[in-house]
């Protein structure tokens, strides 16, 4: 809550200016130009205004408006309240547990260090999630969110979200609309949402769940847990010790040479393969005629076995399906994103390239009063260049 006690209030003119504060607790507004404000030290609310304006909060706990059009909002120290407004904004966090609000435009968002909170709000958002544990919320639009370091919430929310995780262990909800989640490194929790979503499990033990919709869900290097849940899914373990669950729909689970292993155990479990509804597709050179199908024992009792006859590797294990000639197995169907490259390097960042943001600005110095500095000397040259006066 804003005290009009305990601040000062400068109101600046109706043209293109530029203000520092003098380390108080000001309450400082824009006018109707394009302004520059450093708010230097103290707790301050700064409002924007009309113009384009580029505001610097201070080393106190501020608050920060950019009003209407584009504008630019950066912190350093501190625990800061940003919010964007109208207009495409540009707004960086600092090292302080800072929260972010884009506001209606399409934002470009950092969180930079400390443990932030990010929103979205409406528009096509950007946002790099940035070095702390951050909670990040798109909201509206199509909104692209981008983990670094630290245990991270993503949630896309409404719009068709993309989704990459970072270092750590994160939790991506792609909400409704029709995402793309790539979790990366980490043991991660990936929640789909509502629609047909594509989902890239990464390098850990991650846990899936598609949600409705037709999705594509495929795991990393890692031992994974697959959920398809609702709707005609597509199952991919790739590599590790991954167990696939459908759910329900017309499920085809992928099956490629070497995801599997030379001891049963190392295959992957497809929990609820439905004989007379699921499918088999078979990729990376596999055919009917190269595999072999198993009834299981001892352990595998009642299950079905899948294995490659070049290799030795058993690549499936069909739980509770007993008579093997049930299985349906498939080379030609139509599977829309299996578009990764089955011979892709999972343990490079090139198999789910990470879009870039824009590159942060250089943090601009606070102003000091404009008394000329003293200029050294020049070097003697052939032809000395005339020095400009300074500046008052």
């Amino acid at each position: 809550m804003l005290d009009l006690n305990s601040v000062a209030l400068v109101s600046l003119e109706d043209t293109t200016s530029q203000f520092t504060g003098n380390g108080d607790n000001q309450l400082i507004v824009a006018g109707l130009g394009h302004d520059t404000v450093f708010a230097v030290g103290g707790n301050n609310w700064v409002f924007g205004g009309v113009g384009e304006d580029v505001i610097h909060g201070g080393s106190g706990d501020d608050v920060i408006y950019g009003g209407q059009h584009n504008d630019v909002l950066l912190v350093n120290d501190g625990n800061n309240l940003l919010s964007g407004d109208f207009g495409d904004d540009t707004l960086y966090g600092g090292v302080g547990e800072d929260t972010l609000i884009g506001g209606t435009g399409d934002d470009v968002i950092h969180g930079e260090n400390g443990d932030n909170i990010i929103f979205g709000n409406q528009g096509n958002d950007k946002i790099n999630a940035g070095n702390g544990n951050e909670s990040v919320y798109g909201g509206q639009g199509n909104d692209l969110i981008i983990a670094e370091r630290g245990n991270n919430l993503l949630s896309g929310d409404l719009g068709d979200d993309t989704l990459y995780g970072g270092q750590g262990d994160d939790t991506l909800d792609g909400g409704d609309g029709n995402n793309y989640i790539s979790a990366r490194s980490g043991n991660n929790l990936i929640v789909g949402g509502q629609r047909d979503d594509t989902v890239f499990a990464g390098r850990g033990n991650d846990t899936v769940f598609a949600g409705n919709g037709n999705d594509f869900l495929m795991g990393g290097v890692g031992d994974d847990l697959i959920y398809g849940d609702l709707g005609d899914d597509t199952l991919y373990g790739s590599r590790g010790k991954n167990t696939l669950n459908g759910g329900a729909g017309q499920d085809v689970f992928v099956l490629t040479p070497n995801i599997g292993g030379m001891d049963v155990s190392d295959a992957d479990v497809i929990a609820d393969f439905q004989a007379a509804e699921d499918s088999l597709l078979l990729m990376g050179g596999l055919s009917g005629d190269r595999l072999e199908v198993l009834l299981g024992d001892g352990d595998y009792l009642g299950d079905t076995l899948i294995r490659d006859r070049e290799t030795g590797e058993y690549l499936a294990i069909l739980k509770q399906v007993s008579n093997p000639l049930e299985v349906q197995m498939e080379s030609d169907l139509d599977v829309p994103n299996m578009d990764v490259g089955l011979d892709a390097d999972l343990d490079s960042e090139e198999m789910q390239p990470e879009p870039e943001l824009e590159e942060t600005p250089v943090e601009e110095e606070t102003p000091v009063a404009e008394t000329p500095v003293e200029e050294e000397t020049p070097v003697e040259e052939e032809t000395p260049v005339e020095e400009e006066t300074p500046v008052e």
